[in-house]
Parts: C-alpha cells; sequence; structure tokens
C-alpha cells in the first residue's frame, strides 16, 4: 500500500518549503503582504478574495518552478474571477470564524477542509460549490487531521502574532503572511498537483487541464 504513503501530506516539508521560497524572494513577499494588507482595508476586504487568488497564482507558479521569479504584479492576475472569489471569500471566512466561536475545534476543522478552494478554482477552473467540495473530498481522503494540523499551524502563523504580541504584533503578522500563502501552497502541489487521482474528486471530472506554471516541480 505504498501508494496510501505517498498520499500523505507532509507539513514538514511544506513548512521547509515555504521558509526556504520565502528567503529567496523575501522582498518581493513582504511587498506582496504590504500591498495586500493595504488594499483589503482601503476596500473594506471586498478586494480580499481577488487578492487572494493573484496570491496563489503567484506562489504556484513559484513554488512549482524554481527558476520563477514572483511579480507584485500577480497579485492581481485572478480579477477575472473576482465574483466567485470574492464569494469564496465571504463563505470561508464566515463559516470558519462561526466554528472558532462556538468551540474552536469545528472552526479548524471547516478550515481544514476548505485548504485548496481557491487553489481548485483558478487551477482546474471551477465553480464555487465545486471548489469547496471538492477541496472537502480531497482533504477527507488525504487525511483530515493532517489537513487540521496544517490549517493550526496557518492559522497560528497568521494571527498568533496578533494576539500575542502587543503593539507590534500586526507588523509581525504581515512580515509572516508569506510563510502562509507558501505552506498552503505546497500542501496544494503535495495533495493534489503531485497526486494522479484528482479527477476523482470533482463532481464532473477536472475540466481543463492545469496551466504549466502549476505543474510540481521536479524532485532533486
Amino acid at each position: 500500500m505504498g501508494n496510501e504513503t505517498r498520499l500523505k501530506l507532509d507539513l514538514a516539508r511544506a513548512t521547509n518549503d515555504a521558509l526556504d521560497t520565502y528567503k529567496r524572494h523575501f522582498f518581493t513577499f513582504l511587498m506582496a503582504a504590504i500591498v495586500f494588507d493595504v488594499l483589503s482595508v482601503c476596500s473594506a476586504f471586498i478586494l480580499t478574495g481577488p487578492l487572494w487568488g493573484g496570491i496563489v497564482l503567484m506562489c504556484l507558479r513559484v513554488m512549482s518552478d524554481p527558476k520563477a521569479e514572483p511579480r507584485l504584479g500577480d497579485m492581481f492576475g485572478a480579477f477575472h474571477r473576482f465574483w466567485p472569489l470574492l464569494g469564496l471569500f465571504v463563505i470561508t471566512t464566515i463559516a470558519v470564524l462561526a466554528g472558532l466561536a462556538v468551540l474552536i475545534v469545528p472552526g479548524l476543522i471547516v478550515a481544514g477542509l476548505w485548504l485548496f478552494p481557491v487553489y481548485l478554482m483558478l487551477d482546474q477552473n471551477m465553480g464555487v460549490m465545486d471548489s469547496l467540495g471538492t477541496s472537502a473530498r480531497i482533504v477527507i481522503r488525504r487525511g483530515l487531521w493532517i489537513n487540521v494540523a496544517a490549517a493550526f499551524v496557518i492559522m497560528a502563523i497568521a494571527i498568533g502574532p496578533s494576539l500575542l504580541l502587543p503593539y507590534v504584533g500586526p507588523l509581525v503578522s504581515m512580515l509572516v503572511a508569506p510563510l502562509v500563502w507558501l505552506i498552503n501552497t505546497s500542501c496544494y502541489i503535495q495533495e493534489v498537483r503531485e497526486q494522479y487521482d484528482v479527477t476523482d474528486f470533482a463532481p464532473r471530472g477536472f475540466p481543463v487541464q492545469p496551466p504549466p506554471f502549476a505543474q510540481p516541480a521536479p524532485q532533486g
């Protein structure tokens, strides 16, 4: 059953890949984090979903091709899916916050199940509901609790500094935000792009071939 072993998420690898990529492109990713926060706040978070879509494209391209360079302009590369991305942002944010408000654990489970909707929407050209459902099916098949652990790590890095560090917390959160993006991206690459059974999860199969930049980098 070596195939089952191959399917499991390696969270240590995701973290190491994220750290390595962030170190190689530190300035660009830091500028992207600043632009993301400023535009999100100034737009009353209406732009958060579409901007996150652009960041997904940027992270996928850079982590899939060691020679690729991130570009700030990539952040606006998903605006052609503005309304679906806005819808995904609203649905996932409300669901996760509601779960966290109840007993924390339900929020983490929802966050784990919905690690990949934006990736699937852009990488596999899915709609809002299909991307949500397919993300949940992938996570359950690959292993719910390791993905919940990944969601916990991502949320701890994203919001931990703001909760624990007075005054400087938001600045630290901005500094580490690219790590969140890159860990999430590595999880997607491992659990979707590097597997051969992904069409089994979509209700009608994936409608298009993934773009070349989303192909996984060769393993050395």
